[in-house]
């Protein structure tokens, strides 16, 4: 397996690690592609109206 990610592979931004229901993700919220904290890719998006709501939090 790879590394794990530290920056985003599409814009190069920073990860932010998220507790989503119980599970825990790291990804990027400009691009909101989301995998694993130990994973080497990310894979899911997140509905529209979390992402909201992490850019809500995120920018406080």
């Amino acid at each position: 397996m790879d590394d794990p990610l530290d920056t985003c592979p599409t814009c190069h931004g920073p990860l932010i690690e998220i507790d989503h229901y119980g599970e825990r993700f790291i990804g990027c919220i400009e691009c909101n592609r989301w995998g694993w904290p130990d994973g080497d890719h990310l894979f899911m998006e997140l509905p529209e109206e979390d992402i909201e709501a992490l850019r809500a939090r995120v920018t406080r």
